[in-house]
């Protein structure tokens, strides 16, 4: 008896905008250069976790700052999930910084005016080859 092959259906992708940011360094079109990696780079400067470290009151700056590796995205889980008011407070406070920080520098590579990426990603989930494989289910703001 033969087997029937089945089809298998093209997998549901889902993308979150934002999520994965810090894990970039952007040199988009010749733009402004920025580091979006968490941990400070030779050729392109200071990480995210240098930069908002360093706006923390001194006290939090001497218990986070070492070997240059925090990584920020934790370390407000950590805080946030204490039953400590003092750490939620500081949790929502690392996060504006870490919103305004990304906001600030993906505003300086000028991503945000030149959405080719964006584009060049819906782009790719309209051809029908593709289609297949995966289909686009959602696109989220991280």
């Amino acid at each position: 008896m033969a087997k029937r092959l089945q089809r298998s259906r093209p997998k549901e992708i889902v993308y979150l905008w934002g999520a994965g940011a810090t894990q970039a360094e952007i040199d988009y079109l010749g733009a402004h250069k920025v580091n979006l990696l968490m941990r400070d780079s030779e050729e392109r400067g200071e990480g995210v976790a240098t930069r908002i470290l360093k706006r923390l009151p001194k006290r939090w700056r001497s218990s986070f700052l070492v070997d240059n590796g925090t990584d920020i995205e934790k370390l407000i889980s950590l805080l946030a999930a204490s039953s400590v008011s003092e750490y939620a407070k500081l949790a929502d406070k690392i996060r504006r910084l870490y919103f305004e920080d990304i906001r600030d520098n993906l505003t300086a590579a000028k991503v945000l005016l030149n959405p080719q990426l964006a584009i060049g990603l819906l782009t790719m989930h309209s051809n029908e080859h593709f289609k297949k494989r995966e289909t686009l289910s959602a696109i989220n703001q991280h």
